[in-house]
């Protein structure tokens, strides 16, 4: 008898250790399927799926909203909620703000970040930043808006002065989705790429960037001409490549930035194709209105 339950034992001894093993590879298959993605977090909500420590053990992670309270002389009534980031029941971050948002950023299972985006007030500017806690060390590695934050003939108090969104990440590479209302399109939007090297993002050499139409946005790369105007044959250029007329419609597929100022490549319906630059006043303060759909926000 005393064999039988020592052999029961030992059994159940093992049963549990090739549980505990199973567990513990369906965990690390869990984080390592988590590669190359963006995961939007819920406020209020725990997630224990991801190591963003990069310790190869899951993580507790969660993000709150609280309210601030307003005192009377306070200098930034419009941060009326705290934004609050916990790892493992320590709170890494803690910002007033108006507006925020944060998702995880999964490069691999050793390279986790939150990209945490904040709001100035109902419709001001965005802040932008990736951050990387490791170590017990909560620290700023990107500042995602900065590389275009001093761009000109652009409304810098809107909303749109400058934004951006986490579009993908794949191959150590990540993909950032611009927009800013300029004056002479308005609010337009492109994407930039940019490789983690050593634990910094570069950018991609190129300042040429694609221009996109999300469909969720409604806009369409159908641009009507308001005021005739130049196009020249190239970025900075002096040669006339042709004159625009009234009504047409054109394409605006790529961009340039230089020295932070932008350029559109207008395209025309037989494809001839050459340059203009953002003009650098305001069409409500005297500046020429270019576009038709071109609608300003404030």
């Amino acid at each position: 008898m005393e064999n039988t339950k020592t052999y029961k034992s030992g059994q159940k001894a093992i049963a549990g250790m090739i549980l505990i093993i199973i567990l513990g590879l369906f965990s690390v298959m869990d984080i390592r399927a988590a590669s190359n993605a963006v995961v939007p977090l819920e406020a209020g909500k725990t997630y224990t799926d991801y190591d963003v420590t990069g310790d190869g053990v899951a993580d507790k992670v969660r993000f709150v909203k609280r309210n601030r309270k307003i005192t009377k002389n306070d200098k930034t009534p419009w941060r009326y909620i705290y934004l609050d980031i916990y790892v493992n029941d320590v709170r890494v971050l803690s910002t007033a703000t108006s507006y925020g948002d944060v998702d995880l950023c999964i490069f691999d299972k050793s390279n986790v970040y939150f990209s945490v985006y904040t709001i100035e007030g109902d419709s001001g500017p965005q802040t932008h930043k990736l951050y990387q806690y490791k170590n017990r060390k909560w620290k700023m590695v990107f500042n995602v808006n900065k590389p275009f934050s001093k761009l000109k003939g652009r409304t810098k108090d809107s909303a749109l002065a400058i934004r951006s969104r986490i579009h993908n990440i794949s191959n150590n590479k990540i993909v950032v989705e611009y927009v800013s209302q300029l004056y002479t399109t308005a609010a337009i939007r492109w994407r930039v790429t940019y490789t983690l090297k050593n634990g910094k993002f570069v950018k991609q050499s190129s300042n040429t960037y694609q221009v996109v139409y999300p469909k969720d946005v409604g806009i369409k790369n159908k641009w009507t001409v308001v005021s005739r105007f130049k196009v020249y044959t190239k970025v900075g250029g002096k040669k006339v490549r042709f004159t625009t007329k009234r009504k047409e419609k054109v394409k605006i597929n790529r961009i340039r930035i230089k020295k932070n100022t932008v350029y559109f490549e207008i395209t025309r319906k037989n494809g001839r194709k050459g340059w203009i630059k953002n003009s650098n006043k305001a069409p409500w303060s005297g500046g020429k209105t270019f576009f038709k759909e071109a609608r300003f926000v404030s």
